[in-house]
C-alpha cells in the first residue's frame, strides 16, 4: 500500500504545476451567496443506516453527528439553537444528559470563517460543499451508549447523519515483519518493480520542487538527519507519544522527501516542502481543514491513516482487518471536498484491512459515480 501511495504522490507532483492560482480571497455579499447557491452540483451525503452496531471491543470514546444543511446551529449554554429559525428540541431532548462540555463543535475554525470558506471553495469548485458549522462530536462512556445514542439521532429529521468515530491508527506493518532495511530503494526504479522516480528526478518538476505536501498522521522524529525539516513544519495537533506513531510517521516522509543528500535514503520528492499535521488532539476531519488552510492550489495532501470500519462493527483489530480510510467517514469526506475545491491533490491510504469497497456494506461510498 505504501508503494501505491508513493506512486500516486510522484503523479501528483508532476501534474501539481498545471493547476489554478490561488483563489481570491474577497468577501462577498448575500445577494451573491444566494446566485451561487442556485448554480451548484449537489453535495453527496451519506445514507442513514436502519441502525447502527459497535462491538464492545470499539476504541469509540465520542460519535459524530452532522446535521442538515440549511440549519446554521451553534450551540450556548442551552444546547442547540439555529440560527435560521429551525425548531431543535428533538436533538436537544436526545442530549439532555450531556454536560455543555460533553458536546462541542468539531471543527476548531470560527463559524464566521467556515461560512466564508464554504462560499469561497463552492464559487470556485461550482459544487455545493458541506456546512462544516453542522458537524459535533458528542463524548461517551463506552460502545453500547455509543449505539444507543446514534441509531436515537438518527431517527430525528434534522440529522443528517449519526455515526461512531473509532480512533484512527497508522497503517502499521502487521506480521509476518518486514524484511530488514534495503538501502537499494527499488521502489524508485522502473516498473513493474518500482514507480520509475529516478527517471521523474531528471525531468522539470519531478523533484518536487515548489510543491507542498502536507502529511496527516500521528507522529515523526522532527530531527531526523534525512528529513532536513526546517522550522514551522509542523503546522498543528499535538503529537502522541507512541514510538509506532514515531516512526510510522518517519518512514513515510523519508519516503516523500528525504534529501537527496549523499547519505540515508532518497526520497521520491526530494524538494517538495513538507507540511506536518498531527491527530493526536483533534478529529481527522479538523486536522484535514487545517492543512486546507495552509495549502494553495496545486499542493499535495496525504492522509496516512486508516480506521476499524463496519465489517467488523468497529472492533479494534491488531491484524487491521475490516479497516478502511478515512473517507469513509462523513466528515473526513466533507473536509475533503473542501481540498478538492480549493485545488489540493489529496492521496489517502486505502487502509490494511483487505476490503472489497464495492459490497453493499459501504453503501455506495467508494462509487464515483454516486459520491466523488
Amino acid at each position: 500500500m505504501q508503494k501505491a501511495v508513493a506512486f500516486a504522490v510522484l503523479i501528483a507532483v508532476l501534474l501539481a504545476g498545471g493547476l489554478p492560482a490561488r483563489i481570491n480571497q474577497t468577501e462577498a455579499t448575500a445577494g451573491d451567496r444566494q446566485t451561487v447557491v442556485h448554480s451548484l452540483l449537489p453535495r453527496q451525503t451519506a445514507v442513514k443506516p436502519l441502525a447502527t452496531h459497535i462491538h464492545p471491543d470499539a476504541l469509540v470514546d465520542r460519535i459524530v453527528v452532522k446535521l442538515v444543511e440549511g440549519i446554521r446551529p451553534r450551540i450556548d449554554g442551552n444546547g442547540f439553537v439555529s440560527l435560521a429559525g429551525r425548531d431543535m428540541a428533538g436533538v436537544n431532548g436526545v442530549l439532555s444528559g450531556k454536560a455543555n462540555h460533553q458536546v462541542r463543535r468539531m471543527f476548531g475554525q470560527t463559524p464566521e470563517k467556515l461560512e466564508k470558506t464554504k462560499f469561497l471553495l463552492e464559487t470556485r469548485s461550482g459544487r455545493q460543499v458541506a456546512d462544516m458549522n453542522g458537524y459535533f462530536v458528542i463524548d461517551v462512556s463506552c460502545p453500547a451508549e455509543a449505539e444507543a445514542l446514534i441509531n436515537r439521532l438518527n431517527a430525528l429529521p434534522e440529522v443528517e447523519i449519526a455515526y461512531p468515530e473509532p480512533k484512527p491508527e497508522p497503517t502499521v506493518d502487521i506480521d509476518p515483519p518486514t524484511p530488514a532495511y534495503d538501502t537499494a530503494q527499488s521502489y524508485l526504479w522502473v516498473a513493474p518493480g518500482g514507480i520509475d522516480a529516478d527517471y521523474a528526478h531528471t525531468i522539470a518538476g519531478g523533484t518536487g520542487i515548489d510543491v507542498t505536501i502536507a502529511d496527516i498522521e500521528g507522529a515523526w522524529k522532527l530531527t531526523h538527519e534525512d528529513l532536513e525539516l526546517p522550522s514551522g513544519s509542523v503546522w498543528g495537533g499535538t503529537m502522541p507519544p507512541e514510538a509506532m506513531w514515531r516512526d510510522h510517521g518517519t518512514a513515510v516522509v523519508g519516503m516523500l522527501a528525504a534529501g537527496d543528500n549523499g547519505y540515508g535514503m532518497v526520497g521520491i520528492a526530494p524538494q517538495a516542502r513538507i507540511g506536518l499535521v498531527s491527530i493526536g488532539d483533534m478529529a481527522t476531519a479538523d486536522a484535514i481543514l487545517l492543512a486546507v488552510d495552509s495549502l494553495v492550489p496545486g499542493d499535495i495532501m496525504l492522509i496516512e491513516l486508516n480506521a476499524a470500519g463496519p465489517r467488523y462493527n468497529f472492533q479494534i483489530r491488531s491484524d487491521q482487518l475490516g479497516y478502511v480510510c478515512m473517507e469513509y467517514w462523513q466528515a473526513e469526506f466533507d473536509a475533503i471536498q473542501m481540498a478538492w475545491a480549493k485545488g489540493i491533490i489529496v492521496c489517502e491510504a486505502a487502509g490494511n484491512g483487505a476490503e472489497n469497497l464495492d459490497d453493499v456494506i459501504y453503501e455506495n461510498r467508494f462509487d464515483t459515480t454516486y459520491r466523488n
